[in-house]
């Protein structure tokens, strides 16, 4: 089991980063907003980079980090969490 997390600020290519580790060296692809995107449209919000921080860190603050890493996890069933996984988006170096 590898995980490979990925942390930045908006705009310093972690996602480049990301798609280029995970084509060549086959790791699947999590990302924390694609979680924060599919839980804004289950719920019929709007969303962009402004906001979805936003999002983030209400969900932050009413699950904790352990409880918002968990629910974030909740909306990726297809992930094979025992195998090869590159992590994206974790804004707050105590989700490490």
């Amino acid at each position: 089991m590898k995980k490979i997390c990925v942390a930045g600020k908006i705009g310093s290519v972690k996602s480049t980063l990301i798609n280029e580790i995970a084509k060549h060296a086959q790791y699947q692809k999590f990302s924390f907003s694609d979680a924060l995107k599919k839980y804004c449209l289950e719920n019929q919000m709007v969303f962009d980079r402004k906001s979805l921080p936003k999002v983030g860190k209400s969900k932050l603050e009413d699950l904790g980090h352990e409880g918002l890493v968990k629910w974030a996890i909740s909306f990726f069933d297809e992930i094979d969490w025992n195998g090869k996984v590159i992590i994206d988006g974790i804004r707050n170096k105590n989700i490490y």
